[in-house]
């Protein structure tokens, strides 16, 4: 596939928050046919052994053990973590959190990155400011979302 592929998992165990989706051997096995990742609301293990690969895992926590491997559905909507994806749609994901991205905004989203960056670091530095009392530096974060154009 011309584009990134991460696999969305949806725990349908008794015990979601002990139900491990993937461990460093998928991990590694799917990274080798092509996909970057996994969004699982399932658990994963051999944490180790997945930090040796460019394979990158989101899930509820890390699980002790294996469990059985049960398919119910392919290529459908799946919830995971409070949002529906979809196969095709755009996803992001850091050690906060995932979220999905509305097809609307992926054409502009690069552009808007690097302006949010920008917006964050300027924020940061008035707020570092030990010459604005706090009122003044309530009033920044407004002007500069403005600035880097964002709406309040």
């Amino acid at each position: 596939m011309d584009l990134p592929v991460v696999w969305v998992v949806k725990a349908v165990g008794s015990r979601p928050d002990h139900e491990c989706i993937l461990g460093d051997g998928m991990g590694k096995t799917l990274f080798t046919a092509g996909c970057i990742g996994i969004v699982t609301d399932g658990g994963v293990r051999d944490v180790d052994g997945l930090l040796t690969t460019g394979f990158a895992a989101y899930a509820r926590g890390v699980v002790v053990h294996h469990t059985a491997i049960r398919i119910r559905r392919v290529q459908g909507p799946v919830e995971v973590g409070g949002i529906e994806v979809e196969q095709g749609e755009v996803i992001h994901a850091n050690k906060e959190g995932v979220i999905k991205i509305p097809e609307s905004c992926i054409e502009q989203l690069p552009d808007r990155a690097v302006a949010m960056r920008a917006f964050e670091h300027a924020v940061h530095i008035h707020l570092r400011r030990t010459d604005l009392n706090v009122e003044e530096k309530r009033k920044i974060p407004g002007q500069l979302l403005e600035k880097y154009g964002f709406k309040l």
